[in-house]
């Protein structure tokens, strides 16, 4: 059996993975159980290679694949698992009948899975929650066998009810899945405030924000070449040829807010006002990338014109999670503003995707406390119902 080598950590705690699915969730179970998914949809699949094939147990279920039709490195598989868990460890195995039919240990190494990342996502064929936990192997060499197969991962916490299952990297078109099962302990969930922002994950276009940068509406190599300039499209190298082509962050199938900054300073690149309760603390999340790998982007976010904190992308191009809490105060609307502190004219290139505002929720330990509080103010009430009796 081989270990993962872990190539990136997931940057954001359980709970904010948790308030990005509506849910926080507090621990029930006092062990871990071994959770294995209840149902699955793949991108794509072979005839004969179903997504069922990646959960099936026993009698043959060791020799019997899940295959991707072609997808190669765009593969992914979707995984139900008929609860809440907070999911501390993973074991998976390779397609074991690359070479042959589906239903016999093969061995075959091409189609051998190098890279892969494991996600929370709101449902089956849903928006991805928190950051991509992401693991690399090695394809092995001489005689095989299932143990060549067959990897331990340990996970940071993952709290989920639905995982994404990606392939990253493989060494063939039609990689795929014998099996998988994950280490979790079931949990409860209290349902959170909704997002306050409107089309926040911009798949309604460009619609419901403000901005004063110019909207450009149309594709082509160099339609995003001028600063301050944006669009909402699905990949960024459809309106910069120099651009990175990656998918948005939602389901890496929609649409994203797509921007060239602005080398002016105060200048407003997104902006919505919702109303709020007064007295109360708000977290906004943001998901930025950038498109290209010079001088990423910077950004503050003013709420009533007040900063509120900054967040910025990272170079490599990869989708990055920004946290920041803001009470309200005596306010009853606030009004939202991200602007550009990185005024460069090379590089500044940048999308956004699943802008959010919620009403803040109590961290887990403090709901546990919270919890206990009830109960210890019911036991209070009874005690004076009695002595008053």
């Amino acid at each position: 059996m081989s270990r993962a080598v872990r190539l990136s950590l997931a940057a954001r705690s359980s709970l904010l993975a948790s308030a990005a699915a509506g849910l926080v969730a507090l621990a029930t179970s006092a062990q871990a159980a071994i959770v294995v998914p209840t149902a699955a949809a793949a991108s794509s699949s072979y005839g004969g290679y179903e997504a069922g094939y990646a959960i099936d147990q026993g009698g043959n279920a060791a020799n019997t694949d899940w295959a991707s039709q072609g997808q190669g490195a765009a593969s992914f598989i979707d995984l139900a698992l008929g609860g809440h868990y907070r999911l501390s460890g993973a074991t998976i195995v390779d397609r074991v009948t690359s070479g042959g039919g589906n239903g016999a240990f093969v061995g075959g190494v091409y189609d051998y899975t190098t890279q892969i990342s494991l996600q929370a996502i709101s449902g089956i064929g849903g928006t991805a929650l928190g950051a991509a936990q992401t693991f690399s192997f090695s394809v092995p060499s001489g005689p095989v066998s299932l143990a060549d197969f067959t990897h331990s991962l340990t996970l940071d916490p993952l709290y989920a009810s639905y995982v994404r299952y990606s392939v990253l990297g493989t060494n063939g078109a039609n990689p795929g899945l014998s099996g998988i099962s994950f280490e979790g302990e079931l949990q409860a969930a209290v349902q959170l405030p909704p997002n306050l922002l409107f089309n926040g994950d911009f798949e309604a276009g460009n619609t419901g924000f403000g901005s004063s940068y110019a909207y450009v509406d149309t594709t082509g190599p160099w339609t995003l070449g001028m600063p301050a300039t944006y669009a909402v499209g699905l990949r960024a190298n459809d309106y910069h040829s120099a651009w990175a082509g990656f998918g948005d962050h939602t389901s890496g199938r929609g649409k994203m807010m797509i921007l060239n900054g602005s080398l002016d300073p105060d200048v407003t690149l997104w902006s919505q006002s919702v109303d709020v309760q007064a007295n109360r603390p708000y977290d906004f999340g943001a998901w930025i990338a950038s498109t290209y790998p010079v001088s990423p982007a910077a950004l503050k976010l003013y709420i009533n014109d007040v900063e509120v904190g900054g967040f910025g992308a990272d170079a490599s191009g990869a989708w990055t999670s920004a946290s920041l809490r803001w009470f309200s105060g005596a306010s009853t609307t606030a009004h939202l503003r991200l602007v550009g502190s990185n005024l460069e004219w090379t590089g500044n290139d940048f999308a956004l995707d699943d802008l959010s505002l919620r009403g803040a929720v109590p961290e887990p330990g403090t709901w546990a406390l919270m919890i206990g509080g009830f109960g210890l103010v019911g036991v209070c009430l009874r005690r004076r119902r009695l002595a008053a009796a």
